[in-house]
């Protein structure tokens, strides 16, 4: 009973006014083996999510990954999310672990590009 008088005083999110700030950053990370995700994940974000602001895909280039696919680049840039390759790290271990965990390192762009640095939130 609770749940069901909750739900019927809450409002649908498609009901939500769109949120933008340039304060914000959206940011997931695929290569071509997690491209249809990020898709989902944007369009999510974008939709029921309600988040009209910046977004950016963080791409992994290099040996070890996948490039995406032709249509998840043209599906991305269609729902206004920034592309960021980012190429290997040779501190990050290629070497030792694998591509898939060097990989991992591409995320530090966020901390060392100096274009991240004027947002408040990532």
């Amino acid at each position: 009973k609770d749940v069901a008088a909750r739900e019927a005083t809450t409002m649908a999110p498609e009901d939500f006014p769109t949120l933008y700030t340039d304060k914000a950053l959206v940011v997931t990370m695929a290569d071509g083996g997690y491209g249809d995700c990020a898709v989902r994940l944007v369009e999510t974000a974008r939709g029921a999510g309600r988040w009209g602001g910046p977004m950016v895909v963080i791409v992994p280039t290099g040996p070890g990954t996948l490039p995406l696919a032709a249509n998840v680049t043209m599906r991305l840039k269609a729902l206004n999310a920034s592309l960021v390759p980012v190429g290997p790290e040779p501190a990050g271990g290629a070497h030792i672990r694998g591509a898939g965990s060097a990989t991992q390192y591409a995320k530090v762009v966020l901390l060392v590009n100096a274009s991240f640095r004027r947002y408040d939130s990532i």
